[in-house]
């Protein structure tokens, strides 16, 4: 791994992909702070300066060019195992976003560099770590140490996480995807809990189920069990205010409380919407 540092950037990911043809494979760009961060749909995704990490990874081998939605899962399972260290536990949001009691600590942006083929994939992490609040619209949001009580070490934080990372991928090169891919699954997000989300467009409450061992994910819908890739679901806002009542064993509800819900949904199909996919194959020209 090659570390390139800067105190302020406009985008770690813009840096790479402008200058991915001069840099080595898994080339590692940090930055204090980045003026321009960006998740899915070009939303803003700003940290303050020096108050978590962010980084964004050069791969250039057709392994990773291969396996786009599963190395968006696998960067979820070592962020997930190195806030483990802290004894911190959390959950995988398939397939981009990590949450520590509920709220969002953690995101991953995944880019495509191609020009007649695929030349670079691109990873971007951000990772809240030492805010001591955020602001009034972020009230999903939350830093490690707000959990910890503590000031976090950026850099030990940073270590830890991509020898990880780097030792995680190898392993899945050399054919085991079986331990990341059971640890997603097992420490997936509303596993099992129905949700109120969007299923190719149309409005839904579904069940999910699990990681299958290509990176999509199971669900169910209306007692059909369907596979969905990344981009093709999103959950709705009004999911947390209905969490409590919505979670029970294993079946769906029926008769006048399902109505309810599903009247519920479309009355408020003018609300904001959390998109679970960040992970976004954009395809630029050199």
């Amino acid at each position: 791994m090659i570390y390139l540092r800067f105190d302020e950037i406009d985008s770690t990911n813009t840096y790479l992909k402008n200058n991915y043809q001069s840099l080595n494979d898994w080339t590692i760009v940090q930055a204090n702070f980045q003026s321009a961060g960006r998740g899915r749909l070009e939303r803003k995704f700003l940290i303050e300066k020096r108050k978590g990490l962010i980084e964004s990874i050069l791969l250039k081998d057709e392994f990773a060019f291969k396996n786009t939605e599963l190395i968006s899962i696998l960067v979820g399972v070592a962020l997930s195992k190195t806030l483990e260290e802290y004894n911190v536990n959390s959950l995988i949001k398939w397939p981009n976003d990590i949450l520590v009691n509920g709220k969002k600590i953690s995101g991953i942006l995944l880019e495509g560099v191609s020009t007649s083929k695929m030349e670079a994939l691109i990873v971007g992490i951000g990772m809240n770590l030492n805010q001591d609040r955020f602001s009034e619209e972020l009230t999903n949001a939350i830093s490690l140490k707000m959990v910890l009580n503590e000031d976090i070490s950026i850099e030990e934080f940073s270590y830890k996480f991509n020898d990880k990372l780097f030792n995680l991928y190898e392993s899945f090169k050399n054919g085991n995807d079986i331990e990341f891919l059971n640890y997603a699954s097992k420490n997936l997000a509303y596993k099992n809990e129905i949700v109120f989300a969007l299923v190719n467009g149309a409005k839904k409450l579904v069940r999910i189920l699990k990681i299958l061992e290509n990176g999509h994910l199971l669900i169910e819908d209306n007692g059909e069990t369907k596979e969905l890739r990344s981009g093709e679901i999103s959950f709705h806002s009004d999911y947390a205010q209905n969490e409590k009542r919505l979670k029970h064993k294993n079946i769906f509800k029926t008769g006048e409380d399902i109505d309810m819900l599903h009247e519920n949904f479309r009355e408020n199909k003018n609300s904001s919407k959390e998109e679970i996919n960040i992970c976004d194959k954009n395809i630029d020209g050199a």
